[in-house]
């Protein structure tokens, strides 16, 4: 589990291990290629109205994970939803797609890190509240 997400990342329970054998054979059976991906609310309403199973989003995204690492490997995501790509070369666009997330991500870690010690909480507050531009 990661820390400070503990429901979200904690291992899947009875119903979403349901969820998953069923969702995997839905993904074989109706979400072959882009023009047929299904979205995270469209499994959410399915299961519950289906199936009687609660799903979060971020439960969703566990069980996707779950299927990608154990069963469907070429299980991707786009604005349009998840689905199963067969063509290898797109697959390879979206392990690109992956590796900028990935990156993105370390550049925060990096810009936190060499910051942590260096900038007083105070100091960044009172940038915040002084910010005529802020949206909030």
């Amino acid at each position: 589990m990661i820390e400070g997400f503990e429901d979200e990342t904690q291992p899947l329970t009875a119903d979403e291990d349901t969820a998953a054998v069923l969702l995997g054979r839905y993904f074989h059976k109706y979400y072959v290629g882009e023009n047929n991906a299904v979205t995270s609310h469209r499994i959410i309403s399915g299961f519950k109205e289906i199936h009687n199973i609660k799903l979060s989003g971020a439960r969703v995204r566990k069980i996707i994970n779950h299927l990608r690492r154990n069963h469907i490997p070429m299980l991707v995501a786009s604005s349009k939803g998840y689905y199963i790509e067969n063509d290898r070369e797109k697959v390879k666009v979206y392990i690109e797609s992956l590796k900028g997330r990935i990156n993105a991500i370390n550049a925060v870690i990096s810009a936190i890190e060499s910051n942590i010690y260096s900038v007083q909480p105070q100091i960044v507050i009172d940038l915040i509240e002084n910010n005529s531009n802020s949206p909030c």
